[in-house]
């Protein structure tokens, strides 16, 4: 079999099991305190958090297997080492189930945001693997 054919074969094989993975998922709506978590979340992990910019509104997820499971994505620019901004670049968020003896929303977990630390396609399939398409 060629390279070629085996590119294609897998890559049909994960296009239909995102697809049938994303059923799993409703798209939701976050609240205004949410929001602003996960926008203190994403801020900071860049390397200068009071930088963060967020051009354009988020998309969200919710499991339909679990409620309290929600994907959030979007875009954030953020100043690099140079003191310059970067560029918007996706980001993609789990929250879960706050910790109990926190007063937090949830918990936030920030997996990936596009540029240095991952491929922006990347973040992008992950979104979209989780329900979350437009952002």
């Amino acid at each position: 079999m060629s390279r070629y054919t085996a590119f294609v074969i897998l890559t049909l094989m994960s296009a239909y099991a995102t697809n049938v993975y994303a059923d799993n998922f409703t798209t939701t709506e976050l609240t205004p305190q949410l929001t602003d978590f996960v926008k203190a979340a994403v801020a900071k992990r860049l390397k200068d958090p009071d930088s963060a910019k967020f051009p354009e509104a988020f998309s969200a997820s919710k499991n339909t297997a679990d409620p309290t499971d929600m994907t959030v994505c979007g875009k954030v620019n953020g100043k690099n080492s140079f003191g310059a901004y970067a560029g918007a670049t996706p980001f993609y968020v789990k929250l879960t189930k706050p910790w109990p003896m926190t007063k937090d929303p949830a918990y936030a977990l920030v997996t990936m945001i596009g540029g240095e630390e991952f491929d922006p396609e990347v973040v992008i399939e992950m979104c979209k693997g989780e329900g979350v398409s437009h952002f």
